[in-house]
């Protein structure tokens, strides 16, 4: 049975492997900090730091690193 901290490693070793070469640096860039603040783990982002990732949904040249905030904080899996 994977247990949610499991869960969450598997997610960090997809985001930081070859396996996800598909998986932008931008993505990456936003996609751990949200999941590390989705499971609670580590230093999550602050609520200052998360207010000012959302922010930067208004600006496309940011695009990736909010699409993938967005992921990591909803939990899934990464996403090319």
């Amino acid at each position: 049975m994977q247990t949610i901290l499991d869960e969450f490693r598997r997610y960090m070793r997809l985001a930081r492997t070859a396996a996800t070469a598909a998986v932008s640096e931008e993505y990456r860039r936003g996609y751990l900090p949200g999941l590390r603040r989705h499971y609670r783990v580590g230093q999550f982002p602050t609520q200052d730091e998360h207010a000012q990732c959302l922010r930067l949904a208004d600006h496309p040249e940011y695009a990736e690193v909010v699409r993938g905030y967005r992921d990591g904080l909803a939990g899934v899996e990464p996403q090319p």
